[in-house]
């Protein structure tokens, strides 16, 4: 019998329904990744005991009734919360995402028939080891992703598990299997129907995975109906951004940068804000994009960019050198840091004068944030150095102060 680690909680758990006469099991993503050797981030259960009847059992125990209609409770044991579900099926699905009513059920068998993929649809007791209606474990080791059941009816139900399936497709490299693909590519316009917040989620994870670009090559048009905006994109276009993606590391703004830079200017931000992305994302994709091309070859150069770049410099360095093959990382890298241990001046704060010093000079309104700019500019192109006398000295030969 394979035997997979639990933490001590979810033994305790296990244990306290075991005794009382109720099944109980690991359940779905913490199965999955104990049995491909990747880490657990949380536990949850399934059980055939209902809300009622956990209750009694962990009366013992803070218990949070998290989802109670729908059978799940959160039981904090040793400070680790711990999802708990009722054995269940799902009623019918009106609206692409949530069943309309929830049957409890003794069977464990249903309850991981109703699961979207057989690699979520695996079990694990202690006492019993893997159980696996539904060729889970066989699907792992081919590396193949494939629902549960009829694929049609399983992305009928809830269209946010087409772009599930291409998340867990890319975070493991799996290939998903023909009648699922094909379900998946059928089914795809009902993502029309699922909140934004619930796709980008799954978008952003798909940006970050290793086979992102695989599954941007195999399935563009599912990618389409998630942000029209990439249909203008050309053929040759597209493939070009997938083969640097899958040369870049796994930074969703710099991703979503390279993916969004062949689309009209108009179109990326709407495409972004469409997606309801943070501000701070959209605005360190279309600044990544909008400095594609600011020259990098002087130390000159690197001022200029810093003084308006927003992103960190890091993410901009690895968007540049994905999209630029002329552009040296460690050469651009060694340069900035030259920058920052000298302490160069491309900010109007790190100006050796100030607007106080102007005045004091005859400067009034808007001619001093002209002159401090020339000042900066100045200094940053080596014309003067950053030294109060030298710049005071430089703006009483240039046109009077206003």
């Amino acid at each position: 019998m394979q035997k997979i680690a639990l933490p001590d909680y979810v033994i305790t758990a296990i244990h306290a329904l075991d005794q009382a006469g109720f099944e109980s099991c690991v359940v779905g993503g913490a199965v999955r990744s104990s049995l491909l050797g990747l880490p657990v981030h949380d536990y949850d259960l399934t059980t055939s005991a209902v809300p009622q009847e956990m209750e009694s059992v962990f009366a013992g125990y803070h218990v949070i009734p998290t989802g109670i209609v729908h059978g799940t409770l959160t039981v904090v044991i040793d400070h680790h919360p711990l999802e708990i579900t009722t054995y269940r099926t799902d009623g019918t699905y009106q609206d692409h995402r949530h069943p309309d009513e929830v049957r409890f059920t003794k069977s464990l068998q249903e309850d991981c028939a109703r699961r979207d993929f057989t690699i979520n649809a695996m079990c694990y007791h202690p006492g019993r080891g893997i159980i696996d209606f539904f060729g889970g474990q066989q699907d792992l080791a081919d590396h193949v992703l494939r629902t549960v059941g009829d694929p049609e009816q399983r992305f009928n139900e809830d269209a946010l598990r087409i772009v599930r399936a291409l998340r867990f497709a890319a975070q493991l490299r799996f290939s998903i299997e023909p009648g699922t693909a094909d379900a998946l590519l059928d089914q795809a316009p009902s993502l029309s129907r699922i909140a934004k917040e619930r796709i980008q989620a799954e978008l952003l994870m798909i940006l970050k995975a290793d086979g992102c670009a695989d599954i941007l090559r195999a399935y563009r048009p599912v990618m389409e109906i998630i942000m029209p905006q990439l249909k203008g994109i050309s053929p040759r276009q597209w493939e070009d951004a997938c083969n640097i993606i899958a040369g870049t590391a796994p930074e969703e703004a710099v991703r979503m940068a390279i993916l969004l830079r062949a689309c009209p200017s108009g179109s990326r931000q709407q495409a972004l804000r469409d997606l309801k992305l943070t501000v701070m994302f959209q605005r360190t994709v279309l600044e990544l994009i909008g400095h594609a091309e600011n020259p990098l070859s002087s130390r000159i150069d690197l001022r200029h960019l810093l003084h308006v770049l927003q992103p960190p410099f890091r993410l901009y360095l690895q968007f540049r050198a994905a999209i630029d093959p002329a552009v040296n990382p460690s050469a651009v890298q060694a340069l900035h840091d030259s920058i920052q241990r000298d302490h160069d001046c491309f900010q109007l704060r790190d100006l050796a004068i100030g607007g106080r010093d102007l005045e004091n000079a005859g400067y009034h309104g808007a001619a001093i944030s002209e002159a401090l700019s020339c000042a900066l500019d100045a200094v940053m192109n080596d014309q003067v150095p950053n030294e109060r006398e030298a710049l005071l000295h430089l703006l009483e030969n240039r046109a009077s102060p206003m």
